[in-house]
Order: C-alpha cells, then structure tokens, then sequence
C-alpha cells in the first residue's frame, strides 16, 4: 500500500487499460488457438510482412507530408525529413494514449520550435489545421465506403446499417461543423475563455489571447491560403486510402483469407476500424479492435485475427522505430504528458519573449 501512495491514480489508469486490452487480445487469439494462427501465419513469407508495415507507416508519413505543406505556406518552412520524423517520433505517445490517436502533438511542437525558432502559436495553427485534414480525408473515405454498402443489397444487416449511418452522421456533422466555424473565423475556443475570464483569472486571460493567435491562423489557413489547404487535404487521402487497402496484403501473398480482399469487406473492415479508433479508450483499442470487428464486420475468425496479428506486429514495429527516435533526440520525457507539458509551457515562454 505504501508503494501504491506514491504512485497517482492518473497514471494507474492507462496501464490498468493497457492490461484489459492485452487481456482481451490474448483471449481472442486463445479462443482461434494459436497452433492454428502458427499454420496460418507459416503460410506467408517475410516481405508480406515488411509490405504491410510500409503500408502502415504511410498512415503517418502522408499526413507528415501534408504539415509540411501547411507549414511553408504559413512562412514558417520546415523540411519534409523532420516532419515525418516528428510523426515516427509521435507513433508511441498515440498508441499509448487513450485517445483518438491523440497525444503526440506536444512533442510535435516542440520538436520544430526547438529547431526552427518559430512562433509557437503559428506551429500550434497548422499542426491543428494537418489533424483536421487528416481526419477529414478519413471520413470522407468512410462515407463513400459507406454509400457504396449501403447501396449493395443484403451487404448489411439492419443493425449494421443504423450503427455505422449514426456514427458516421455523428462524426461528419463534428467535422463539418468544425469546418463552418473556423471558415468563418468564429474563433469558439477563445469565445469560450473570454466567458471564462468572467472567474477573474489572469491565466485564463493569457491563455485565451494565446488561443486566439492559433484560432486567427487556422482562419488564415482554410480561407486565403485554401490552394495550399487543398492540395494538403489532397496528400492526406493517400493516408486514408492506405488504410483502406491494408486487408488486401495478405491474401496478395497467400492463397488463404480471400474473404478480406472482396470490396465488400475492405469497406466493411475501414468502416469498423475507423469507428473503434475514433472512440478509442484502451490504447491502441487491444482486444476491442478484434472482437469489434469480429462482431460487426462478419469475417471470419481466421481472417480477423490474421489481420489483427499483422497490424499489432506493423504496430510494435512502429512504437519500437519512434521510440528509439525518442531515445536518440533526447526526448523521452514526452512519454510523460506532465512533463510534455512542462517542456512545452518553457519553450513557448523562451518563444514568446525572444518573440
């Protein structure tokens, strides 16, 4: 119990939800019975496995690409090298992150204000303009898939079909009313805190001038600088279409698991995933991801836990690479989201008074 004093219960949370997630992961493949999974995998060689880890580290690098884009037409140019390099950096905090694979945008930050001695405000502005991109390419590809299912006869049962229309609706109605807002510069984050500031606090006050400067730049970013805007929002599609053909990889190189290459079901298995991640608690959603889309997308156990087994090891793969990258560059201690904020509120002290 003395041990236990020491420790706060917001750190004991993600790892008791980390060992929920492995828990259900491990049940799910036990229940398949890993002498059987053994065979399926013998089955595939080695560079299926490195196309499907080059896939999935596309997620990341398009989206990298598209900061980069948005960050030269702000006139604050970084290379294409450290933004991907960020991304790769960030893989570990979001996976471990009970978020919509949130978390790593400090270190981000961070990262380039360090090197470039930019305004942290404006890197803020177009880091925040790439996530919306990003998810926005996402939806779009999710509500397309959607149509074309729903379109299909018999290709999804009632229940599927009221879940997905309602969480899609949910989720696109978020975006696009994001969208309106910050294109007509409303500015509501900042709205908030100026009600806020009605508590009489002189943090609150800073902080809702500092929001501003963010909120003023995303404005500048989708209205007066909407070629650029496009033609990152363009570059980020290539993230989403990437994880829509991830499935296809492994009956490419195997004679089994055809069920995951049909249209049918790479739509299906986008449209599940997307959902489960988009809501995620547990990180990287171990074991809810499996039984989610075992339960809703109607594949079989086999195929479902073959696809799982190669994203948990594409994943591993990642978190080890971004970690390491970590280690290297001295930045460890964003692993912490204490500390990450700790080193990012002193950067942007030293950013704002050189500034």
């Amino acid at each position: 119990m003395k041990i236990l004093r020491g420790i706060s219960l917001y750190k004991l949370v993600p790892v008791f939800l980390f060992g929920v997630g492995i828990t259900l992961f491990i049940v799910f493949l036990n229940n398949l019975g890993f002498s059987n999974l053994i065979e399926h995998l013998s089955e595939l060689s080695v560079f299926a496995i490195i196309v499907f880890i080059v896939n999935a580290s596309l997620i990341s690098v398009f989206p990298a690409i598209a900061w980069y884009v948005n960050q030269k037409s702000d006139g604050n140019p970084i290379s294409i090298y450290d933004s991907i390099k960020s991304h790769v950096m960030g893989f570990p905090i979001n996976v471990m992150t009970p978020s919509a694979y949130l978390g790593s945008e400090p270190l981000k930050i961070f990262y380039i204000v360090q090197k470039y001695g930019y305004k942290t405000s404006r890197v803020i502005a177009t880091l925040m303009v790439t996530k919306f991109q990003e998810f926005a390419s996402l939806m779009l590809v999710l509500m397309i898939s959607l149509i074309w299912l729903i379109s299909k006869e018999e290709a999804l049962s009632k229940g599927q079909e009221i879940l997905f229309v309602c969480v899609g609706t949910i989720l696109i109605a978020g975006l696009t009313i994001l969208l309106y807002v910050y294109a007509n510069g409303y500015k509501p984050i900042t709205k908030l805190f100026l009600v806020m500031k009605l508590l009489k606090r002189d943090r609150l006050i800073r902080i809702a001038n500092k929001i501003k400067s963010v909120e003023e730049t995303v404005h500048v970013c989708i209205n007066k600088r909407w070629k650029s805007y496009l033609f990152a929002q363009f570059i980020t599609l290539f993230s989403a279409v990437s994880i829509l053909l991830r499935p296809v990889i492994i009956p490419a190189f195997s004679g089994r698991h055809m069920d995951l290459m049909s249209l049918q079901n790479i739509a299906l298995i986008y449209i599940v995933a997307n959902i489960i991640f988009s809501f995620q608690i547990i990180p990287c959603s171990l074991g809810v991801f499996e039984y989610g889309l075992y339960g809703l997308s109607g594949l079989t156990k086999e195929s479902v836990a073959m696809f799982s087994v190669f994203t948990r090891v594409s994943d591993l793969v990642l978190f080890l690479v971004g970690l390491v990258l970590l280690v290297h560059f001295g930045l460890t201690e964003f692993l912490s989201a204490k500390k990450a904020r700790k080193e990012l509120k002193a950067i942007s002290k030293d950013n704002n008074s050189s500034g």
